[in-house]
C-alpha cells in the first residue's frame, strides 16, 4: 500500500463512515480503510469519586456526577463524530481525568466550529 490518497466520508444507510482510500499496488485497486470512531472508555465511578472527594466527599454530588456522566455518554452515542474531533476531544477529556461530560461539550463545540468554517 502507498500513502493516503484522500480523505473520504461516505454516507450509506444514513450512517457516515470515516476512513481513507488507499491504493493497493498488489491488488491494482483502491481499498477502503475504515477509521475507528468508537467512544473512549472512561471509569465513571472513579472519576465521580475523585470529584466528590475534592469537595469534601458528598454522596449527593457523586450521584449527580454519575448521572450526568451516563447521560453525556448516551448523548454521545447519537452524535456523528468525525475521527479527528474524537481524537482531539478524547485528549482534552483524558487530561481532565476522563469525563464524558467534557468529551460531549468538546465534541459539540468542535462540530459547531466545523460547521461555521464550512459557511
Amino acid at each position: 500500500r502507498i500513502g493516503c490518497v484522500l480523505f473520504c466520508s461516505l454516507k450509506s444507510d444514513r450512517t457516515r463512515k470515516y476512513g481513507t482510500m488507499l491504493y493497493d499496488k498488489k491488488q491494482g485497486k483502491s481499498v477502503w480503510v475504515p477509521e475507528d470512531t468508537t467512544l473512549p472508555v472512561y471509569d465513571i465511578k472513579s472519576y465521580c469519586a475523585r470529584v466528590s472527594n475534592n469537595i469534601g466527599g458528598s454522596a449527593q454530588m457523586e450521584k449527580i456526577c454519575r448521572d450526568e456522566e451516563k447521560y453525556s455518554y448516551l448523548l454521545l452515542q447519537n452524535i456523528d463524530i468525525p475521527p479527528k474531533t474524537l481524537r482531539y476531544c478524547d485528549k482534552v477529556s483524558s487530561n481532565l481525568g476522563g469525563t464524558y461530560q467534557m468529551l460531549r461539550v468538546c465534541v459539540e463545540q468542535e462540530i459547531e466550529a466545523l460547521k461555521s468554517l464550512e459557511k
